[in-house]
Parts: structure tokens; sequence; C-alpha cells
């Protein structure tokens, strides 16, 4: 998340105010709390264009909330990196056939969300770059040692993006319910600012709403985020005739100063595979 008021020389936020130049998107942007003047240079304007408000006819004004203001601000600091996005599918057939083994042979309820945290974890120990933050003005690379995963969360006061932490040393079952117990805290507004801190990639799910695919955008300063839309059933050619097959897109947005393509596309497969055979996860 965006420092909210981050430290700054007297000259430097004058010379910032007058080249148009956000401070709290420099500060989400470097991960630094103290900006200083140098930090500014070959900095151009970030700030966006706002109309006048008697240019827009009639209406009333609402005011943004806080989460939305915060939100808009790391925004638009993920708006400056240059991001690629990746489409796939995978087949969940497994999955929800082991979903419903749980439930009926030990009662156990776990939610598809809880096997792309599980399976996302597991890659992120595969592919370490992508858990990972750009430091030192984009001179060096952060490799984090832990793996959390940031789950975006629709509230009534904006989203919010807390974070379920050590999720590769977690059970199915310990990622459902801290899922659930982060949701309900952030719909609540009891969520703690430090929930929302250090993940290493997270995920946007879409999948109650519906859609085909979406391009999310990156939380500085992750590296990558994973979108998630609703399963939908799909005819597949199997040799002899189509049969239908449910399929969940997944859409990967990667931060291209750190990763290439084809590092996104086998970060991807790797990941579609432990969905594809979600027992694997369990070992």
């Amino acid at each position: 998340m965006a420092i909210d008021l981050p430290i700054a020389s007297p000259s430097t936020r004058i010379h910032a105010q007058k080249n148009g130049i956000n401070l709290r998107e420099v500060s989400a942007t470097m991960e630094k709390e103290f900006i200083h003047a140098g930090d500014l240079s070959n900095k151009g304007s970030t700030a966006p264009s706002y109309p006048p408000r008697e240019s827009l006819g009639a209406g009333e004004v609402t005011p943004m909330s806080r989460v939305a203001q915060l939100t808009a601000t790391n925004l638009s600091a993920s708006q400056q990196i240059p991001a690629v996005t990746h489409h796939d599918a995978v087949d969940t057939t497994a999955v929800e056939s082991l979903r419903r083994q749980l439930r009926d042979s030990e009662s156990i309820k776990v939610s598809s969300l809880a096997f792309q945290v599980m399976a996302l974890a597991k890659t992120l120990r595969q592919f370490p770059r992508f858990n990972a933050s750009l430091i030192d003005n984009g001179e060096n690379l952060w490799l984090k040692r832990d793996v959390n995963i940031g789950i975006a969360v629709d509230t009534p006061h904006g989203l919010m993006v807390p974070v379920v932490e050590h999720a590769d040393q977690l059970g199915l079952s310990a990622i459902t319910s801290t899922i659930s117990e982060l949701a309900g805290a952030a719909r609540a507004r009891k969520l703690k600012p430090g929930q929302m801190q250090g993940a290493g990639l997270s995920i946007s799910n879409l999948g109650v709403l519906g859609g085909r695919s979406f391009t999310p955008m990156i939380n500085p300063p992750e590296l990558a985020i994973l979108g998630v839309m609703k399963t939908q059933m799909e005819p597949h050619w199997d040799g002899e005739q189509f049969i239908p097959v449910p399929m969940c897109p997944l859409s990967l947005t990667y931060d291209h100063r750190v990763i290439n393509g084809a590092d996104a596309q086998r970060f991807l497969n790797h990941l579609i595979s432990l969905l594809a055979n979600p027992r694997q996860l369990l070992f």
C-alpha cells in the first residue's frame, strides 16, 4: 500500500508541486518513506487531470472513501509499470471432484479460492523472481523469503487486499478459514494495517460475478497479479467427440521489467498443472 504521508523536505515538496509529481505515488513505487529531491529526477507529471466542477453540468458531490483514495493512488503508481497480461484457462474437473470428496467423506468445506492460493504459493516457490520487488531505484531485486498471498476483497467501502501469510505452509482447511476471516474483517472494516502488507503476489477473483477475461492491475511493490474468472462449461474434443469441460479463465499480469514472456507462461503452465491435478497439493 502507498505510505499515507511520505516525509520530504520543504524544497522537495515545492519541486514536486511545481512539476505535478505525486509524492505518495513516488513513495509507493520506490518503497521509501523519506523522499529526497533526487528521487524526483526524470519524473514527469503523474498527477491525473481533473475537470472543473462547473464544466460538468448539474450534479452533486459524493466524497471518495479513504480506502478508495488510497486505492486510486496505488493504481496510479501501477499504471507506470510496463505490464503484460497472459490469458489462459484450467480444467477444474479434478478440483471440484476433490472438493466434493472432502466435503462428503471428511466434512471439510474447502473453497476453490483456497486451492488457487495453495497452488499459487507452491508455484511461487518454484519461480522466486515472481515473489520479489524492485529496490534501489530499480537497480536490484529483493527476493522474499516468505510466501504471502494477497486476496482482493470487494467491500462496500472499496477494494481491499488482505494477505494470507505463509500460504505455502498452510493446509487447504487453514487457508479456507484464513480467507474467510480476512474477508469478513475487510467487509467489517476491522482489518489491521499489518494484515494488508507483505504480499508477494495477489489474486483478484471475479468468479462469482461472471465474465470471460480481464486485465488485473499489479499492486505495487508486487511484480505480478493473478486474475480468476467464473468457471464455464466449454466443449473439448476427446479424439472421438466433443465433451463438456468446466474451464476457469486465468489472467496473469506481470512487470515486464523483471519478468519476460517465456517465464510468465512457464509460471502459468506450472500453476495450471497444479490446479488440474490438485491431489499433488496435498503432499
